[in-house]
């Protein structure tokens, strides 16, 4: 019974032995080159593979390599689903940062970390963490209006918040653009 799994093809029949181990030979060379899992794809699959590797050929890559491309993408895809909200990470650095757990901070400090957590509930809250970028971060301190000074001053505080949680494992990317903000030396 040569029959393929997953088809609805017929069992083959011959009118004479000979037709029989000839077909016989020809399922043996099959499964000698695919082996038992090949031998039993469907015909729907090996045409789904056939167009895939059509379709990377001008690419010199193969199937397997785009598989782990894409598995590569949905995973970072689920990652990007199952991070964090800025605006709960924010509450927790805040939190963090009162706490005194690695150092007590002085008031003035303290102040300017809230006031840089509510700028980045106010702007990204509903964001999750991994969807924050640099274009995004640098379009709103573009348009916040003020001079470089206060740019690069609400710009660090972001990036120490996202130092935080990349040291927290939320991330693994600072996406602030500091050394875009710097400003001129003061004589």
């Amino acid at each position: 019974d040569g029959r393929r799994k997953g088809t609805n093809s017929r069992q083959e029949s011959f009118e004479t032995k000979g037709e029989a181990e000839n077909r016989a030979r020809e399922l043996e060379e099959d499964f000698a080159r695919e082996g038992a899992d090949g031998a039993g794809l469907s015909s729907e699959l090996r045409v789904a593979a056939i167009t895939a590797a059509n379709i990377l050929a001008p690419y010199d890559k193969d199937i397997v390599e785009a598989a782990r491309h894409y598995a590569s993408h949905l995973d970072s895809l689920l990652k990007l689903e199952n991070s964090k909200f800025i605006k709960d990470l924010a509450e927790d650095w805040l939190a963090n940062k009162k706490s005194g757990a690695r150092r007590e901070l002085r008031a003035a400090t303290i102040l300017s970390i809230e006031n840089g957590k509510k700028y980045l509930v106010e702007r990204f809250g509903e964001k999750r963490i991994l969807a924050v970028t640099k274009d995004e971060i640098r379009r709103e301190l573009d348009k916040h209006g003020s001079k470089i000074r206060r740019k690069f001053n609400l710009c660090s505080l972001m990036s120490q918040f996202f130092n935080w949680c990349i040291k927290h494992g939320h991330c693994v990317t600072n996406p602030c653009p500091l050394d875009e903000y710097i400003p001129a030396e003061k004589d």
